[in-house]
């Protein structure tokens, strides 16, 4: 990853513990800048958004889905300083009836 890009904003995941906030860490690095972050007994995975169009959703897709691997209902996280929740996806099941 070229650290050199230009960053526009942050995103604050607030992660249940430290062993999941690293395992988030670890995911999200990968492709972005991104650091963890304790407050107290609080603890958060910052991770930049780039510049490029559609990175945004790019991240929260990750998280999305690193939120459903984990077994987790939901991931909060602070953006322009506004805080969401992110919800796990759940998967569809489509039946025919007969």
């Amino acid at each position: 990853m070229d650290f050199d890009e230009t960053f526009e904003e942050v995103v604050l995941f607030e992660v249940p513990n430290g062993d999941e906030a690293q395992r988030l860490w670890l995911r999200l690095q990968e492709a972005r800048l991104a650091w963890l972050h304790r407050d107290e007994d609080t603890f958060y995975v910052a991770a930049v958004i780039r510049a490029e169009a559609g990175d945004l959703a790019l991240l929260l897709r990750d998280a999305e889905t690193w939120v459903a691997e984990r077994s987790m209902t939901s991931l909060p996280f602070e953006l322009d300083g506004r805080m969401y929740d992110l919800q796990a996806r759940r998967e569809v099941v489509l039946g025919t009836t007969d």
